[in-house]
């Protein structure tokens, strides 16, 4: 082979490899740009609320909670997953990117637009936040060295307080309350603050509450030991109370003492009973006692007659054995000369007593 016909082919050769070396470079970027646009914070955010719509018709989320890593403080990802699922059972799923408001700084009236969060999106069900994801880069790929994105960590978005006057009994998603910190110790219900403050003669519970966030679902307690059967908690003030008598039930008779004693208040506030007559019936050392003298028939003391509807009771709350709580409400009509006027009662009545073999009193009234 003569020279010249090799530096032909040489050159030839080295020109192939060359455009082969800029097609393979190419190639791979190509590859690594279109890869990195697949798997932007907003695709991986999509991809998840798919993921979640999917898993959630199963029942569970928990797979893919332990995928994206999902570490709760008291739930598991089995039962977080739950909870997850039922939140997003049957509804159409769908991811929202967040943003935080920054002001102009060249105008203190108008705010600047809005920008968005990076990596951080809220998941809606049905237009409502249920969960946060966060999606951060897990590794880097490519020859550009480009991050690959996925779901770092999933938050549920709702928020608990629990109050309970015996932690050691119970578990909260079977975990139990002594193996977490509480955010107050020594709390009295607000409504329970006039007996505390002026009155030795009821027993008042004091709380320990506990915050749950982070929550996909409402807290579930248990009594310890017997996790088999849910313990029912009561919603007051924004609050979830459980007392410390799990297996308390109210006495037969407690509502038909209570009906009598909302009749009896209603008859004196409309003067067809003394003050004498009732405050038998009423704790004397309760603030109640010094506020109901001096108010007799303050409703109307021209009636002719009054007819009282039944009372109807509900919310019973049992604080402890002796001391117990029941919304009551009843509606009267007082025919007066002056024609009929419609009143009505709907208030928290307290009963307390010393002890079991005693007799309930009232001890307070809460609108």
């Amino acid at each position: 082979m003569s020279r010249k016909l090799f530096r032909r082919r040489f050159f030839s050769v080295l020109c192939t490899g060359l455009l082969l070396a800029v097609l393979f470079i190419w190639s791979s970027v190509w590859t690594d740009l279109r890869e990195y646009e697949q798997g932007s914070s907003e695709n991986v955010a999509l991809e998840f609320a798919r993921e979640l719509s999917a898993e959630a018709e199963s029942g569970s989320c928990a797979e893919l909670l332990k995928a994206s890593g999902y570490d709760g403080r008291v739930m598991s990802a089995d039962i977080a997953g739950s909870y997850l699922a039922e939140l997003a059972a049957g509804k159409e799923i769908v991811p929202e990117q967040r943003y935080i408001q920054t002001e102009d700084a060249g105008s203190e009236e108008e705010d600047a637009a809005p920008i968005p969060i990076e990596g951080d999106f809220y998941i809606l069900a049905d237009g409502t936040p249920i969960a946060e994801i966060q999606i951060d880069a897990v590794d880097h790929y490519g020859l550009l060295d480009l991050e690959r994105l996925s779901v770092s960590s999933v938050k549920g978005l709702n928020r608990y307080e629990i109050a309970i006057a015996s932690p050691e009994r119970y578990d909260l998603f079977g975990t139990s309350f002594l193996k977490m910190q509480p955010i107050r110790t020594g709390y009295i219900y607000g409504d329970l603050t006039p007996l505390v403050q002026n009155t030795v003669d009821v027993r008042v519970p004091e709380y320990y509450v506990y915050e749950l966030t982070d929550s996909f679902g409402a807290p579930v307690v248990y009594r310890s030991q017997q996790t088999e059967e849910p313990y029912p908690l009561v919603k007051m003030g924004g609050m979830y109370f459980v007392n410390n008598h799990a297996l308390m039930e109210l006495e037969p008779d407690f509502d038909t003492m209570a009906a009598d004693s909302v009749k009896m208040i209603s008859q004196f506030l409309t003067g067809e009973l003394k003050w004498e007559n009732i405050k038998g019936a009423i704790l004397t050392t309760a603030p109640l006692f010094a506020s109901l003298e001096g108010r007799e028939g303050e409703l109307n003391s021209r009636q002719t007659s009054t007819d009282y509807a039944e009372a109807v009771l509900s919310d019973h709350y049992i604080w402890h054995e002796n001391l117990i709580s029941v919304r009551v409400s009843e509606a009267m009509t007082l025919h007066t000369p002056d024609g009929d006027k419609q009143e009505s009662f709907n208030a928290v009545m307290y009963f307390s007593r010393p002890d079991n073999d005693s007799d309930w009193t009232l001890c307070e009234i809460s609108e």
